[in-house]
């Protein structure tokens, strides 16, 4: 719990969200919660299960190009290697995901943005 509340502070620096106590949920598009669902479609049978799969591969790219397009601005080091797959970006954030379930009433863009960061240990 404390590194993952440490872990919070640098990214709310780089990702401009407000994180209330208790978010609505319609002031964000996806919650934790609904994108952890969304990426384990498919996990059941090893078919992936096209629109909620593609949703949560989908909404990770945009997250992650856009806490690189930050770093960038910010003159601050690349984050995730160039050669890395969506496909290992969503491991990284079902396993955060699964190992924070207390976290998934928060916007996913987040959750996805302290999984990454804490995966790369990026600065």
């Amino acid at each position: 719990m404390r590194s993952v509340t440490l872990a919070l502070a640098p990214i709310f620096l780089i990702l401009p969200v407000q994180v209330q106590a208790q978010p609505q949920a319609s002031r964000y598009y996806i919650d934790g919660q609904e994108l952890y669902s969304d990426c384990l479609k498919g996990d059941e049978d090893g078919q992936d299960t096209f629109l909620p799969f593609g949703k949560c591969m989908g909404f990770i790219q945009g997250v992650v190009d856009h806490l690189e397009l930050n770093l960038e601005a910010n003159e601050k080091p690349q984050c995730v290697p160039t050669k890395t797959t969506v496909r290992t970006l969503r491991d990284i954030v079902v396993k955060f995901l699964r190992d924070n379930p207390e976290h998934r009433n928060l916007p996913g863009s987040a959750l996805v943005a302290i999984a990454v960061t804490q995966a790369f240990k990026c600065e």
